[in-house]
């Protein structure tokens, strides 16, 4: 293992019974989270494959028109007092208890905007059909808050395996019921039905699985000084989620309500979708350790510096080859799992996967922000980058009025003004955050040079296959996209093993600092009748998109 890789742990502590302990659970914790991320990635797409078959592209249109708006109100009806909660370790009962109430008042407005839009879309705007989806999925902006403060307590408290238990119940219990929905004929009603039962059984079991429960709000003077921090945060995610959710907007607003706009907005949404896998496959092992990791560590430099140096190097051994790799496959990925109704979703997939490459630093420059309590420069930085991707978006989406295809022109402008947006705006967003946290950047480049390389590479091995090996040409697209993927998978595992080697000792000894950080600054309950439970936190957990302004996406 480098040293730039190694957590400075004592030996004293080194040599106590409970160091080893916990570093087995540790251990075992960080096999179960990534297993449990695979079966999540798998799940995902053998549901997406059957209800994409089932529906075709036209009723994820209806979604998708309302969907941009009900990300983005979720995403401020948090407040950003999740975030507080993961990054301040000492918090009372009653600063917790007025959280989940704020939490919950949020979403009532949010839910009420929501359903006033779509009465203007069904009555101003002439399309009834579409305002009732409005005001049909209004309810899970009620939903979605009750979860949130349990996650955040089980993502502090890090207890790992009841968190990702309950997503992925909630996930599968989601994927059942809406397949069951539109073999009965309600294929719009399928997806408004998968919403609210994920969040309906996620929030059940997460309130099962964390004891913590709400009292009445009071005190609200010992949050005055913490809310603050939260408003930067909710307003910093709401003007990322305008970067992330505006070129759907467009796209609503260029397609109409036809047919044909409805099944362009539902393959360029789903794209997207599938874009983002890779992804939400990173946030849980990385991002969740991140935030905690280095609001800790944010006092010691040279520690500080190892965590971020570790976190950039995982972050790009992961996402660098999905990026290269999808650009590559995007078409077969399309066939394999949609079939050919959706096969015009190909080239606008191939032209989101390059945001694959970037796409996770933007997320980690959020949370570096974080760590350090710099709400306010996370809020003037995003303001900036979503200037510069609403232009890249009008540009996008003039393009794509001016080309020839008349059915997907408009997204195929939009898919590539998202990438190039992205890619334009990540290198100063990223300095910025490194300047903001005193982080240099030699060590970082350094090690996310070797994954580049070997990323690229595997493109080149892949691309060669693809245009030199004719027999691939007959073969149907799930063998050739199953050959593909593992001969590129294999060679890339090859260049790069040493660094995956190294990187899981280091990420490993990351996650014991966090577990025993978290013991050494135990939550302060100032009402005996609800404590803070911690009946597991051995288990190391967090996969909450919401810990991200740059994520507003849901599955779906």
């Amino acid at each position: 293992m480098t040293s730039e890789n190694r957590i400075p742990i004592s030996r004293t502590t080194q040599k106590q019974p409970s160091f080893y302990r916990l570093e087995r659970d540790v251990r075992h914790g960080t096999l179960f989270l990534l297993g449990a991320q695979i079966a999540s990635q798998l799940v995902s797409f053998s549901l997406f494959a059957v209800l994409y078959r089932l529906m075709g592209p036209e009723p994820y249109g209806f979604l998708g028109m309302c969907l941009p708006l009900i990300l983005i109100l979720r995403s401020m009806s948090t407040l950003g007092l999740n975030v507080v909660t993961v990054q301040r370790p000492q918090k009372s009962h009653d600063e917790i208890n007025v959280f989940f109430w704020l939490l919950q008042a949020g979403g009532l407005v949010s839910a009420a905007v929501v359903a006033g839009c779509g009465l203007l879309v069904g009555w101003i705007g002439g399309a009834p059909a579409a305002g009732w989806v409005f005001v049909a999925m209004s309810g899970t902006v009620v939903l979605y808050p009750l979860s949130i403060q349990h996650q955040a307590l089980l993502e502090r408290e890090l207890k790992f395996k009841p968190l990702v238990i309950a997503r992925l119940t909630a996930q599968t219990v989601g994927g059942i019921l809406a397949i069951v929905t539109a073999l009965m004929g309600h294929h719009v009603g399928a997806l408004v039905v998968q919403q609210y039962a994920e969040l309906l059984v996620l929030a059940a079991l997460v309130w099962i699985f964390e004891s913590w429960r709400p009292g009445w709000p009071r005190h609200f003077s010992k949050v005055a000084r913490i809310v603050p921090l939260g408003i930067y945060w909710s307003l910093s995610s709401f003007v990322l989620g305008l970067s992330q959710q505006l070129d759907k907007v467009l796209l609503v607003i260029l397609a109409g309500g036809s047919p044909t706009g409805l099944a362009m907005v539902g393959m360029y949404t789903q794209a997207f979708q599938l874009m983002l896998k890779p992804i939400h496959l990173v946030n849980a092992p990385v991002l969740g350790v991140m935030l905690p990791a280095l609001s800790r560590a944010a006092h010691e430099k040279t520690l500080y510096q190892t965590f971020v140096t570790i976190f950039y190097r995982m972050v790009s051994l992961i996402l660098l080859p999905c990026g290269v790799g999808l650009f590559l496959i995007s078409e077969d990925l399309i066939l394999a799992v949609g079939g050919s109704a959706w096969m015009e979703a190909g080239p606008i997939l191939k032209l989101l996967a390059p945001a694959i490459l970037v796409q996770g630093y933007f997320n980690m420059a959020a949370t570096i922000f974080s760590s350090v309590g710099r709400f306010d420069r996370l809020f003037v930085a995003a303001l900036v980058v979503t200037s510069c991707m609403l232009l890249s978006f009008v540009v996008g989406a003039y393009c794509g009025l001016s080309s020839d295809s008349v059915t997907t022109g408009p997204a195929l402008g939009l898919a590539a003004s998202y990438s190039l947006g992205l890619l334009a705006t990540v290198v100063p967003y990223t300095l910025f955050s490194w300047r903001t946290a005193g982080v240099r950047g030699r060590p970082i480049i350094s090690g996310i040079l070797r994954p580049f390389v070997s990323a690229c590479l595997m493109g080149v091995l892949v691309y060669f296959l693809q245009k030199e090996v004719e027999v691939l040409n007959s073969l149907p697209a799930v063998a050739r996209l199953a050959l593909l993927v593992g001969v590129g998978a294999s060679f890339y595992t090859f260049l790069v093993v040493r660094d995956i080697k190294s990187l899981w000792v280091g990420f490993v000894e990351a996650r014991y600092y966090v577990s025993d950080t978290n013991t050494s600054h135990p939550v302060s309950d100032t009402n005996a009748s609800h404590p803070v439970s911690d009946t597991n936190a051995s288990h190391p957990v967090s996969d909450t998109n919401t810990s991200h302004p740059t994520e507003t996406q849901a599955d779906g």
